[in-house]
């Protein structure tokens, strides 16, 4: 199963963290485990907040239904959705998940730099 929290840590900003696993419980404990080693920092000081299932974050989505992968970067909405930060995004999957998971991070970069290209982010206001 496909699973995406929100995660960080001291001196590590908000990521947005895709990870494969049986069920939530094994990615709740995975999660600390692996990001400790990613970025060297005790597991223990790592928060993990917003743990959904790919079926729960597709309930969620605001956006198009056709475009079920895309919208798995969902990190809000404002006028329509707003996309993940694909530097601040980790895909921990596997070879056949990779792939798909990838493509639409590319869309959804380009959904996100077009949103943000439009908005006055001093201001919060669409232009």
């Amino acid at each position: 199963m496909l699973f995406r929290a929100i995660c960080h840590a001291p001196l590590v900003d908000d990521h947005t963290v895709f990870i494969e696993c049986r069920n939530r419980e094994m990615a709740a404990v995975a999660l600390p485990h692996v990001l400790s080693l990613l970025w060297r920092t005790p597991a223990e000081l790592i928060v993990i907040f917003g743990l959904d299932d790919e079926q729960t974050l597709q309930l969620k989505a605001v956006g198009p239904i056709e475009n079920r992968p895309l919208r798995l970067f969902e990190s809000g909405a404002w006028m329509g959705p707003i996309y993940a930060n694909p530097d601040r995004t980790l895909l921990l999957v596997g070879p056949n998940r990779l792939p798909e998971l990838r493509a639409a991070q590319r869309e959804a970069e380009a959904l996100r730099e077009k949103y943000l290209a439009a908005t006055d982010t001093s201001q919060g206001v669409l232009l």
